[in-house]
């Protein structure tokens, strides 16, 4: 086979594969196991049960009601507007009924196709990240392989992509996010040491382009939080790159302040600290116990008059949306 690649001037092409090894599997044939894992684990009797989770109930009625008006722009839930989610989940079991009727398979058909696509951008961030070290590699040592395996076979990402809930939807989209991020930043495995924080952030406005693009679609999906959390991640990992870099002092400082303002961020009307932990006893501890609280949280505090004592709720945001509140000064009645 060399002998004939070199007579043709085709010697490059096995360069890279060392003589006496066999041949790496294509990204393709990796692809290809991904898919049949995750179709085994997502589709596998997808309409089979009824709606067993009560969001489950809640988000495909309101989906069914928007259906059976033909309507793609308001969700209502027993003829009454339905505004605890942004549409794209909605829209997305729309299109399932569509395809397949009224029924179980319709809400949760799209939920199972974006896990599937969430395993597949799994492996492509993999490959990415490690395309060096997989050169010439078996298919079984590859990293990135094992990570779309691994992501198709989890037992709670199995759980979310089978229902017709929204978390399969936002995983799929932060990853897209991630994805883009890793793509756009040439220098993301870089060991020199006089680098900088912009040395880990895209080069080109398309790499920007598409990582907002991706978080817009998650805010689509279940809110701020499609934002929150790549670009947490995203800007966690600049500060932490730039620790050890010659810039010791200045990344301490940056990641200190990014866990101070985590955990001791003041609302907009003097609250007291701790903002991302008073967020969670919201979330934990609601009356409810149905996810009833809301995706910001809410404090009574008292504002005295001469006559009256007035009531008002301070919405506190975790993290960078405490900026946006004290500039705004937002508040809800």
């Amino acid at each position: 086979m060399q002998k004939y690649c070199h007579e043709n001037g085709l010697s490059d092409m096995t360069a890279d594969i060392p003589t006496g090894q066999p041949r790496p599997k294509s990204n393709s044939f990796a692809i290809g196991l991904i898919l049949l894992v995750s179709a085994a684990t997502f589709f596998t009797s997808l309409g089979g049960a009824s709606l067993w989770d009560q969001d489950e109930g809640f988000f495909a009625s309101t989906a069914l009601e928007m259906h059976r008006r033909g309507d793609w722009i308001v969700p209502t839930f027993n003829g009454e507007l339905f505004g605890h989610k942004p549409p794209f989940m909605f829209w997305m079991m729309r299109l399932g009924f569509l395809m397949f009727g009224e029924n179980e398979l319709g809400a949760r058909f799209f939920s199972a196709c974006f896990g599937t696509l969430t395993a597949i951008v799994t492996f492509l961030i993999g490959r990415t990240l490690f395309k060096a070290d997989s050169t010439g590699q078996r298919l079984s040592h590859r990293p990135e392989f094992w990570g779309g395996i691994i992501m198709a076979s989890c037992l709670m990402f199995g759980v979310v992509s089978r229902a017709a809930t929204p978390d399969s939807f936002l995983v799929c989209w932060i990853a897209i996010a991630l994805l883009a991020y890793v793509r756009s930043v040439p220098t993301i495995w870089t060991t020199t040491a006089e680098v900088s924080s912009t040395s880990f952030l895209p080069t080109t406005w398309a790499g920007w382009l598409a990582i907002y693009s991706a978080m817009g679609v998650a805010v689509l999906v279940k809110g701020p939080i499609g934002i929150l959390l790549p670009g947490a991640t995203i800007g966690l990992f600049v500060i932490l790159s730039t620790l050890n870099r010659g810039s010791t002092a200045a990344g301490t400082s940056r990641l200190w302040s990014w866990i101070r303002g985590l955990f001791t961020s003041r609302g907009s009307r003097g609250e007291p600290p701790g903002t991302c932990i008073r967020f969670w006893q919201s979330r934990l501890c609601s009356l409810s116990q149905d996810h009833g609280s809301r995706w910001w949280v809410g404090k009574q505090t008292a504002s005295s008059s001469s006559n009256s004592s007035e009531h008002t709720t301070s919405v506190v945001f975790c993290s960078q949306w405490k900026i946006i509140v004290d500039r705004c000064g937002i508040t809800s009645r």
